[in-house]
């Protein structure tokens, strides 16, 4: 019914937040460990 159906939109919503999270996530980290090797070279 349309409860199940806000239920759906409403972890659709959440999959997208987690997944532009996680690339924000892993754009710092290379950013970061670039940051960190530049001395090491």
């Amino acid at each position: 019914g349309n409860s199940s159906g806000g239920a759906n939109e409403a972890w659709r919503g959440v999959g997208e937040e987690m997944e532009s999270a996680a690339e924000a996530h892993r754009v710092w980290g290379i950013a970061l460990s670039e940051q960190l090797a530049k001395p090491l070279r």
